[in-house]
């Protein structure tokens, strides 16, 4: 009887804004936090991730997830990537190529970014792919670091920037499940390796925010830019349009969002849990994922978000 009174207490004191012992930063109107960091899984399927992943099961557990994620009809990487970050579809952000191209000028729709910028908060972006460069619609949105296709090599560049970053938007890149899929096909041994090494990345990642008693402080928002069939993506089958959201940290209720979720959420999402307003966009707040939600552990992995014969 006592632990059931005290459980109850034991959750409350999990989700406060600050633990005892350290104070409070002032927050912008209506924010819940004011540093987020996305880490987006190039080519993550939901349907691969397993309990023995420890990073993503953990986002599973004490997170907040829909059972449906989707990206842009226009699943490739750099269209899909501008659309996570603009909270627009390709003909509202304009990026409808796939490779770097210069002389095709970045991004010039309004992103998480500019915005960022914009109000005052740093910002900065380590990617596995050059051509995410034309995220930044000005040079100064962000720093940005090339940290190359395997995600433990990024990670020496992004933890230093993580350990020691308090404030605004760090943006994470980690190439390795892509890769691996069209080198050996989605869902093949070498793609399920791929993705456990992004997921020992990710796990480095939270550990740095716990060591740094940064968790209650912390928006983490881990997601992809679209999934994969054989040794491609890109067709409107649910193979390459579903995709993983997780949100955990800062103002998170651990729990099943009921409502679908869009890859152009997370943008409005990241403005809205940091309080900054927003430009016209299709992507609406995930508000669900920062306040109370329906109880945890209902089912997610191995849902039956595809069918085996797309494989």
């Amino acid at each position: 009887l006592f632990m059931r009174m005290l459980l109850p207490a034991m959750l409350l004191l999990v989700n406060v804004p600050a633990l005892a012992g350290q104070s409070p930063r002032a927050l912008a109107h209506g924010a819940v936090t004011d540093h987020v960091v996305i880490i987006s899984i190039d080519g993550l399927r939901p349907d691969v991730i397993s309990p023995d992943m420890r990073g993503l099961h953990r986002l599973y557990l004490q997170g907040a997830s829909p059972h449906v994620a989707r990206t842009i009809a226009k699943s490739a990487t750099l269209p899909s990537h501008a659309s996570m970050v603009s909270g627009m579809d390709a003909a509202g952000h304009g990026i409808d190529f796939n490779a770097y191209k210069p002389e095709r000028g970045n991004i010039t729709a309004p992103t998480i970014f500019s915005r960022v910028h914009q109000a005052g908060l740093p910002a900065a972006m380590f990617v596995g792919k050059a051509k995410l460069k034309h995220l930044l619609g000005r040079s100064d949105d962000a720093s940005f670091k090339m940290g190359g296709m395997v995600c433990s090599r990024l990670l020496g560049h992004a933890l230093p920037h993580l350990q020691a970053a308090e404030r605004g938007l760090v943006f994470i890149h980690f190439a390795d499940p892509d890769s691996a899929g069209h080198r050996h096909g989605w869902m093949s041994d070498g793609y399920i390796d791929a993705v456990r090494a992004s997921d020992r990345c990710l796990q480095r990642v939270m550990d740095v925010i716990d060591e740094a008693g940064r968790a209650d402080r912390t928006l983490l928002i881990v997601t992809s830019d679209h999934g994969g069939h054989k040794k491609s993506h890109g067709t409107r089958l649910d193979v390459d349009q579903h995709i993983p959201w997780f949100a955990w940290g800062a103002g998170v209720q651990r729990g099943r969002i009921k409502r679908s979720v869009h890859t152009t959420d997370t943008a409005a999402t990241t403005l809205a849990a940091l309080g900054i307003g927003r430009s016209v966009m299709l992507g609406q707040p995930v508000l669900e994922a920062l306040g109370s939600l329906g109880p945890a552990g209902l089912s997610l992995v191995g849902d039956p978000l595809v069918t085996p014969s797309a494989r």
